[in-house]
Protein backbone atom coordinates (compact mmCIF):
# COMPACT_ATOMS: atom_id res chain seq x y z
CA UNK A 1 0.00 0.00 0.00
CA UNK A 2 1.65 3.34 -1.07
CA UNK A 3 1.49 6.74 1.14
CA UNK A 4 -1.85 8.15 -0.57
CA UNK A 5 -3.45 5.25 0.93
CA UNK A 6 -2.21 5.00 4.53
CA UNK A 7 -2.80 8.38 5.58
CA UNK A 8 -6.14 8.60 3.76
CA UNK A 9 -8.73 11.82 3.39
CA UNK A 10 -8.01 13.93 6.89
CA UNK A 11 -11.64 15.50 5.52
CA UNK A 12 -14.03 12.57 4.79
CA UNK A 13 -11.74 10.45 7.01
CA UNK A 14 -11.63 7.90 4.48
CA UNK A 15 -8.81 5.87 3.60
CA UNK A 16 -7.31 2.93 1.36
CA UNK A 17 -9.48 1.18 -1.73
CA UNK A 18 -12.88 3.16 -0.77
CA UNK A 19 -11.06 6.71 -1.64
CA UNK A 20 -9.50 4.98 -4.59
CA UNK A 21 -12.84 4.36 -6.07
CA UNK A 22 -14.72 8.04 -5.21
CA UNK A 23 -11.68 9.87 -6.91
CA UNK A 24 -12.35 7.72 -10.12
CA UNK A 25 -15.93 8.28 -9.90
CA UNK A 26 -15.32 11.90 -9.41
CA UNK A 27 -12.86 12.25 -12.39
CA UNK A 28 -15.62 10.01 -14.99
CA UNK A 29 -18.60 12.49 -14.26
CA UNK A 30 -16.23 15.48 -14.70
CA UNK A 31 -15.14 13.96 -17.97
CA UNK A 32 -18.95 13.50 -18.45
CA UNK A 33 -20.37 16.67 -17.77
CA UNK A 34 -16.99 18.92 -19.65
CA UNK A 35 -16.95 15.95 -22.40
CA UNK A 36 -19.85 14.12 -23.44
CA UNK A 37 -18.67 12.75 -26.57
CA UNK A 38 -16.03 10.84 -24.81
CA UNK A 39 -18.71 9.20 -22.57
CA UNK A 40 -20.01 5.72 -23.34
CA UNK A 41 -23.85 6.54 -22.65
CA UNK A 42 -25.75 5.79 -25.72
CA UNK A 43 -27.99 9.09 -24.81
CA UNK A 44 -24.53 11.44 -25.55
CA UNK A 45 -23.48 9.74 -28.44
CA UNK A 46 -26.89 10.21 -29.91
CA UNK A 47 -26.66 13.97 -28.74
CA UNK A 48 -23.37 14.01 -30.31
CA UNK A 49 -23.82 12.49 -33.76
CA UNK A 50 -22.90 14.53 -37.01
CA UNK A 51 -25.85 14.82 -39.77
CA UNK A 52 -25.72 14.65 -42.91
CA UNK A 53 -23.30 16.94 -45.04
CA UNK A 54 -24.38 18.71 -48.16
CA UNK A 55 -21.80 16.52 -50.53
CA UNK A 56 -23.92 12.99 -49.02
CA UNK A 57 -27.37 15.22 -49.43
CA UNK A 58 -26.67 15.73 -53.63
CA UNK A 59 -25.52 12.58 -53.85
CA UNK A 60 -28.35 10.96 -52.26
CA UNK A 61 -30.90 13.32 -54.34
CA UNK A 62 -28.80 11.87 -57.86
CA UNK A 63 -28.90 8.17 -57.04
CA UNK A 64 -32.98 9.24 -56.72
CA UNK A 65 -33.07 11.11 -59.69
CA UNK A 66 -31.28 8.41 -61.43
CA UNK A 67 -34.09 5.74 -60.36
CA UNK A 68 -36.88 8.03 -61.14
CA UNK A 69 -34.85 8.30 -64.25
CA UNK A 70 -35.08 4.74 -65.27
CA UNK A 71 -38.11 3.42 -63.87
CA UNK A 72 -40.34 5.79 -65.83
CA UNK A 73 -39.64 4.55 -69.01
CA UNK A 74 -40.25 0.82 -68.53
CA UNK A 75 -43.36 2.31 -66.43
CA UNK A 76 -44.69 3.18 -70.05
CA UNK A 77 -43.33 -0.20 -71.53
CA UNK A 78 -45.56 -1.60 -69.21
CA UNK A 79 -48.85 0.03 -69.87
CA UNK A 80 -48.29 -0.16 -74.04
CA UNK A 81 -47.98 -3.92 -73.42
CA UNK A 82 -51.22 -3.86 -71.22
CA UNK A 83 -53.01 -1.77 -73.58
CA UNK A 84 -51.84 -3.92 -76.52
CA UNK A 85 -53.18 -6.78 -74.79
CA UNK A 86 -56.63 -4.97 -74.07
CA UNK A 87 -57.10 -4.40 -77.58
CA UNK A 88 -56.86 -7.67 -78.72
CA UNK A 89 -58.90 -8.92 -76.38
CA UNK A 90 -61.57 -6.49 -77.69
CA UNK A 91 -61.13 -7.79 -81.14
CA UNK A 92 -61.52 -11.44 -80.48
CA UNK A 93 -65.27 -10.60 -78.31
CA UNK A 94 -65.93 -8.62 -81.28
CA UNK A 95 -65.21 -11.56 -83.59
CA UNK A 96 -66.88 -13.59 -80.96
CA UNK A 97 -69.85 -11.24 -81.55
CA UNK A 98 -69.63 -11.91 -85.04
CA UNK A 99 -69.66 -15.58 -84.88
CA UNK A 100 -72.44 -15.83 -82.62
CA UNK A 101 -74.31 -13.34 -85.04
CA UNK A 102 -73.57 -15.66 -87.80
CA UNK A 103 -74.53 -18.86 -86.16
CA UNK A 104 -77.90 -16.91 -84.61
CA UNK A 105 -78.83 -15.02 -88.45
CA UNK A 106 -77.42 -17.49 -90.73
CA UNK A 107 -75.71 -14.11 -91.72
CA UNK A 108 -73.28 -11.42 -91.77
CA UNK A 109 -75.08 -8.33 -90.41
CA UNK A 110 -76.46 -6.28 -93.16
CA UNK A 111 -76.34 -2.47 -93.47
CA UNK A 112 -78.97 -0.89 -95.07
CA UNK A 113 -78.65 1.01 -98.28
CA UNK A 114 -77.30 4.78 -98.05
CA UNK A 115 -75.56 3.65 -94.80
CA UNK A 116 -72.24 4.87 -96.33
CA UNK A 117 -73.50 8.49 -96.44
CA UNK A 118 -74.29 8.18 -92.70
CA UNK A 119 -71.85 10.34 -90.19
CA UNK A 120 -69.56 8.24 -87.81
CA UNK A 121 -71.87 8.20 -84.99
CA UNK A 122 -74.99 6.41 -86.57
CA UNK A 123 -72.58 3.99 -88.73
CA UNK A 124 -70.79 2.66 -85.70
CA UNK A 125 -73.64 3.21 -83.51
CA UNK A 126 -75.62 0.46 -86.26
CA UNK A 127 -73.00 -1.98 -85.68
CA UNK A 128 -72.64 -1.62 -81.86
CA UNK A 129 -76.41 -2.25 -81.77
CA UNK A 130 -76.37 -4.95 -83.69
CA UNK A 131 -74.18 -6.93 -81.29
CA UNK A 132 -75.38 -5.84 -78.25
CA UNK A 133 -77.56 -8.70 -78.24
CA UNK A 134 -74.23 -10.93 -78.38
CA UNK A 135 -72.67 -9.37 -75.10
CA UNK A 136 -70.67 -7.13 -77.20
CA UNK A 137 -71.11 -2.99 -76.01
CA UNK A 138 -69.26 0.36 -77.11
CA UNK A 139 -66.75 -0.27 -74.81
CA UNK A 140 -65.84 -3.36 -76.52
CA UNK A 141 -65.51 -0.99 -79.46
CA UNK A 142 -63.03 0.94 -78.11
CA UNK A 143 -58.88 0.20 -77.88
CA UNK A 144 -57.45 2.35 -74.73
CA UNK A 145 -54.38 3.15 -77.08
CA UNK A 146 -57.31 5.42 -78.95
CA UNK A 147 -56.13 9.15 -78.36
CA UNK A 148 -58.40 10.63 -81.31
CA UNK A 149 -61.40 11.90 -79.31
CA UNK A 150 -59.79 12.65 -76.42
CA UNK A 151 -59.00 16.39 -76.90
CA UNK A 152 -62.19 17.27 -78.26
CA UNK A 153 -64.87 19.34 -76.42
CA UNK A 154 -67.05 17.02 -74.82
CA UNK A 155 -70.32 18.53 -77.11
CA UNK A 156 -68.42 17.51 -79.85
CA UNK A 157 -67.93 13.97 -79.25
CA UNK A 158 -69.69 11.52 -81.29
CA UNK A 159 -72.43 9.85 -78.96
CA UNK A 160 -71.30 6.34 -80.95
CA UNK A 161 -67.37 5.07 -81.56
CA UNK A 162 -65.45 2.84 -82.54
CA UNK A 163 -61.41 1.87 -82.60
CA UNK A 164 -61.99 -0.74 -85.28
CA UNK A 165 -63.93 -1.27 -88.62
CA UNK A 166 -66.45 -4.39 -89.62
CA UNK A 167 -65.62 -5.66 -93.04
CA UNK A 168 -68.99 -5.50 -95.15
CA UNK A 169 -69.93 -8.79 -96.44
CA UNK A 170 -72.99 -10.07 -98.80
CA UNK A 171 -75.67 -12.17 -97.26
CA UNK A 172 -74.66 -15.49 -97.79
CA UNK A 173 -73.56 -17.63 -95.20
CA UNK A 174 -70.27 -18.94 -96.23
CA UNK A 175 -68.95 -15.54 -97.92
CA UNK A 176 -67.01 -13.99 -94.18
CA UNK A 177 -65.37 -17.50 -94.49
CA UNK A 178 -64.13 -17.24 -97.86
CA UNK A 179 -60.76 -15.91 -99.29
CA UNK A 180 -59.35 -15.65 -95.68
CA UNK A 181 -60.55 -12.12 -95.81
CA UNK A 182 -60.58 -10.30 -92.22
CA UNK A 183 -63.42 -9.30 -90.14
CA UNK A 184 -62.50 -6.72 -88.19
CA UNK A 185 -59.25 -4.22 -88.59
CA UNK A 186 -57.99 -1.19 -86.50
CA UNK A 187 -58.67 2.25 -87.67
CA UNK A 188 -55.21 3.20 -86.72
CA UNK A 189 -51.87 2.53 -85.77
CA UNK A 190 -52.26 2.77 -82.15
CA UNK A 191 -49.98 0.11 -81.11
CA UNK A 192 -46.80 1.58 -83.17
CA UNK A 193 -46.23 -2.27 -85.31
CA UNK A 194 -49.26 -2.08 -87.83
CA UNK A 195 -52.99 -2.17 -87.37
CA UNK A 196 -54.12 -5.39 -85.51
CA UNK A 197 -56.54 -7.49 -88.09
CA UNK A 198 -58.71 -9.81 -87.24
CA UNK A 199 -59.20 -12.75 -89.18
CA UNK A 200 -62.12 -15.03 -89.53
CA UNK A 201 -60.51 -17.98 -87.54
CA UNK A 202 -60.05 -15.16 -84.65
CA UNK A 203 -56.13 -14.80 -84.51
CA UNK A 204 -55.11 -11.36 -84.62
CA UNK A 205 -52.34 -10.14 -86.95
CA UNK A 206 -51.71 -6.54 -87.87
CA UNK A 207 -51.68 -4.91 -91.24
CA UNK A 208 -47.81 -5.34 -91.85
CA UNK A 209 -47.58 -9.24 -92.19
CA UNK A 210 -51.36 -10.01 -91.91
CA UNK A 211 -51.06 -13.70 -93.32
CA UNK A 212 -47.28 -13.92 -92.21
CA UNK A 213 -47.76 -13.86 -88.12
CA UNK A 214 -50.54 -16.42 -87.85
Amino acid sequence: MDRADSKGDPVSGKSGPGLWVEAKEALWHRETIVNPVTTSSPRARSFCSPGFTITELLVSILIVAILIGISIPSFEAIKRRAEKARCIGNMKALHTGFDSYLLDKNRWPQMPPGSMEWDRSDYFGWWISALEPYGVGQQTWLCSSDRVLENLPKDQKPEHNSSYVPTRFNSHRHTPYRWNQPWIVEAGDYHGQGMHVCMPDGSITTSQTPWGER
